[in-house]
């Protein structure tokens, strides 16, 4: 969702996103979402919530998904 949304398609870019985290199962199933990319990383932690405020049920489980997201470089 973020390369259409930084190129002004905001509406493709948030379909992408409820996309997005419909396949990223429930978070309650994982001790955590590993990224390879920060920026991945960045946009699931900043911009996934950001997306999703005008829906109750995909902004709880984006900001559920984001506290639990972690980059590889951390380790």
């Amino acid at each position: 969702g973020l390369p259409a949304i930084a190129s002004g398609d905001g509406k493709d870019g948030r379909k992408t996103i409820h996309k997005n985290l419909k396949q990223m199962g429930n978070p309650a199933d994982y001790d955590s979402y590993l990224v390879l990319c920060p920026s991945c990383g960045m946009a699931v932690k900043e911009e996934f919530p950001e997306h999703t405020a005008d829906n109750p049920d995909l902004y709880k489980l984006s900001t559920e998904i984001a506290q639990k997201t972690l980059s590889l470089g951390m380790f």
